[in-house]
């Protein structure tokens, strides 16, 4: 069992004290010195659901369902909602205008990632490009890590992520001709961690036993267990502190024992390797000592890895319940290759406009992530400074620690997350958003990897975030998706399995799997069959 050290949990005591003090100086800063004119224009209010308690604040109302819960909320309460996380106020947004003022207009205050006990403390410690926060380096390194993994390099790689849905579909006709029905996320998962590993590192898994897959994929599920942000009683409850060091203990041990020599290794063959890989890029990087390498490829291969398996999941089992819509995409992908005698690749996606419009409509009716950007405006806790704010406090007139945003008051220390459930099931954004409409994005074509930067009136969804954390690896994602799409409507049928006595069961799109950092599909047993009128 590992403990904190005595020195940090006195840390610990003293940070909250002085945060108490300066919460108290700050709070009465704002409210009578740095908006002197909220008495004339008071500022609106921010909803909060019902069930709250002291101290604990929603915690006990979350269900085990926790973006579910939210998503009723924020359907009661609309665009804008605080729900508090212990001690902790995070307001939820479901409003894309709103999001985009806040995370953009605002991004140079929007852009902190909120204190997370093992992602902070253990995982990244202000390396990498998932969790820290925004500085020199992480500029740096994010713009190094973008460009490796940018629409012209990924392109030059096609053939690689070509080669990886090629496997899979057949890796799946296999299992379900074996067994006579698969558990898809596996296999999406493989397919997807190698081609980020192949760009990464050099290399690939064979299958889903190759020892490298398992250690990989152990490591990936165990982080994304110890990271559950629900779970951190330290952040949440501080009083409780000592109930989280018990009851979560190994997070130090996971990190020095597992993580390290893992990604130390990788690191190790991909420099010796002849692959031209983003490992090496890296490496040349002279701000990058060996932990931040560490880190950062742990990033890269944490972000490249579930989240495009499971959007694939969900997509294929949208379409395994909505065979009308399946079959209707089938067709545009016959009818291409019967015209060009070949399978039609990314930058034939224009002749596709079909299957373009099901992609993007899937990943907007069931997300992957509930809460695609979750972030925090930097909370001032330094003793001398909240000393020095009660004398001086009389004397400024100027906005310190604090957002103004349409009406509505944010202080710094603030989590704000972007309700991807909410905002993609918004009916002044979408119409009819609780209905699968497989031609909703049909005269919307640009690649989701140009609207994820364009004016938030343009985009047609918002899974990739906003502003300084849209994620960087968008264009390699959709290029992944549309290749297994592809693939297996021209060689394929996704069909449901059979119940015991014979009746086909088609999967419930309502049923979730919510592991706190992403959301499956729990109905993901299907039947992948082998076409006989494939035309390839």
């Amino acid at each position: 069992m590992t403990f904190f050290p005595l020195n940090n949990d006195r840390s610990l005591f003293i940070t909250l004290a002085l945060t108490g003090g300066g919460l108290a100086a700050y709070y009465y800063f704002m409210r009578t010195v740095a908006n002197p004119d909220s008495k004339q224009r008071p500022l609106e209010n921010i909803p909060v659901p019902k069930g709250g308690v002291p101290y604990f604040g929603h915690l006990f109302a979350l269900t085990s369902s926790p973006s579910s819960q939210i998503a009723k909320w924020q359907k009661e309460l609309g665009l804008i909602m605080c729900v508090n996380m212990g001690v902790k106020p995070w307001i939820f947004l479901s409003d894309p205008d709103l999001a985009h003022d806040l995370f953009c207009k605002n991004g140079s205050a929007t852009s902190n990632r909120p204190f997370q006990t093992f992602t902070h403390h253990y995982h990244s410690k202000n390396r990498g490009i998932a969790f820290n926060n925004p500085s020199s380096q992480w500029n740096k390194t994010r713009a190094a890590v973008s460009q490796y993994i940018s629409s012209k390099t990924v392109s030059g790689l096609s053939h690689v992520l070509e080669l990886e849905a090629d496997a899979l579909v057949q890796r799946l006709l296999d299992t379900s001709a074996k067994d006579g029905q698969v558990d898809i996320v596996e296999p999406l998962q493989l397919a997807a961690m190698n081609g980020i590993l192949t760009i990464g590192f050099g290399k690939r898994a064979s299958s889903i036993n190759d020892p490298l897959f398992q250690a990989v994929m152990g490591n990936l599920n165990e982080a994304i267990r110890h990271a559950n942000m629900v779970r951190d009683m330290r952040v949440f409850l501080p009083a409780f502190s000592l109930f989280d060091y018990l009851f979560r203990p190994g997070m130090h041990g996971f990190v020095e024992k597992d993580t390290n020599p893992l990604y130390r290794r990788l690191i190790k063959e991909g420099l010796e390797s002849n692959a031209d890989c983003l490992v090496k890029r890296l490496s040349q990087l002279d701000y990058l000592d060996e932990k931040a390498l560490i880190v950062t490829m742990n990033d890269v291969i944490a972000g490249g890895s579930d989240t495009v398996a499971i959007t694939a999941a969900w997509a294929m089992v949208i379409l395994c319940r909505h065979q009308e819509t399946q079959r209707a995409v089938r067709k545009e992908v016959d009818e291409f290759i019967a015209m060009h005698k070949r399978i039609p690749t990314f930058a034939d996606r224009d002749q596709l406009p079909l299957l373009v419009s099901v992609q993007k409509e899937c990943m907007r009716y069931r997300v992957t992530s509930a809460f695609g950007r979750i972030v925090s405006m930097n909370l001032l806790v330094v003793a001398v400074i909240v000393a020095v704010l009660v004398f001086l406090i009389k004397h400024l007139r100027c906005h310190l620690l604090t957002v103004t945003c349409r009406g509505y008051f944010i202080p710094k220390g603030t989590t704000l997350v972007s309700n991807m459930r909410a905002i993609h099931m918004n009916p002044d954004v979408y119409d009819d958003p609780e209905k699968f409409i497989p031609d909703r994005f049909i005269n919307r074509s640009k690649p989701m990897y140009a609207c994820a930067n364009m004016n938030v009136q343009e985009r047609d969804h918002f899974v990739f975030g906003w502003g300084r954390r849209t994620c960087p690896g968008v264009y390699m994602a959709e290029v992944e998706i549309y290749n297994i799409l592809v693939r297996l409507l021209a060689k394929s049928i996704i069909a449901p399995p059979f119940s015991p006595d014979g009746k086909l069961i088609y999967p419930d799109l309502d049923k979730l799997d919510d592991v706190g950092v992403v959301i499956l599909p729990k109905d993901r047993i299907l039947r992948i069959i082998a076409r006989s009128d494939t035309l390839i």
